[in-house]
């Protein structure tokens, strides 16, 4: 099982730093404390420059200077602790649905923010990453010009795989997100990058086969619906 280590830098929170951060975020709740370790996590898997502006991404610059600081040192001690095989979600962070959610949303987030590594992925890497990818990225945040029919595809998306959920416990969510975690590590880190010549392109991901629906057979030929079997995050 994937844990977290002890805090071993000057800038990782401790305990009650952590518990205070939470209790500050409780007063933003357009920023939920699960959606944050998502982004966290998500940033430090993808590679993302260990300075990147998090309270920026969460569009709340305007948070208090003790807040602020918060966020950057707890974003920056997950940074630090990301290794091989140590690393994992807050159990409190998918305690419920709601939390996996807006875990998701940050993971999703983090994810949407590194196209250099995630469009090859989604183009030309295995399936079951490639399943996976499609999953995170129905929570990634909805830019300025997007289509409403790919807005409209999104929130669907986004509303059957949490439905496929509803009856699974907090240790099957958080098994889900170990899962998650664990694959998108292993894809991340052997990620090709996209060509320099490719750099200034339009990096718009074009299937390369028919999109499978949550309530279709899964491809895989299980029997089970796609949203039951390799449409689940973390479905490795």
């Amino acid at each position: 099982m994937f844990r977290r280590t002890k805090a071993v830098s000057d800038i990782d929170l401790s305990h009650e730093e952590t518990e205070e951060l939470i209790s500050l975020l409780a007063t933003r709740p357009e920023v939920p404390f699960p959606k944050l370790d998502g982004l966290a996590i998500g940033l430090s898997i993808t590679g993302s420059p260990p300075l990147t502006d998090i309270p920026g991404l969460l569009a709340i610059n305007d948070a208090s200077p003790e807040l602020l600081v918060l966020i950057n040192r707890y974003a920056q001690s997950v940074q630090n602790t990301l290794d091989d095989d140590l690393l994992a979600p807050r159990l409190e962070n998918v305690e419920n649905l709601t939390a996996f959610g807006h875990w998701l949303e940050g993971l999703g987030l983090a994810v949407s923010l590194a196209p250099d590594r995630t469009v090859p992925l989604l183009t030309s890497g295995p399936r079951e990453i490639r399943s996976m990818l499609h999953v995170v990225m129905a929570f990634s945040p909805v830019w300025p010009n997007t289509p409403k029919s790919q807005i409209r595809g999104q929130r669907a998306a986004r509303n059957e795989y949490l439905k496929g959920f509803a009856d699974e416990t907090a240790d099957d969510l958080l098994q889900r997100s170990y899962s998650l975690v664990a694959g998108l590590m292993d894809a991340y880190g052997n990620a090709p990058l996209l060509s320099s010549d490719n750099a200034g392109a339009d990096h718009t991901v074009r299937r390369t086969e028919p999109k499978t629906g949550p309530n279709e057979p899964c491809p895989c030929g299980s029997g089970k619906k796609y949203k039951k079997c390799h449409g689940v995050p973390g479905r490795v």
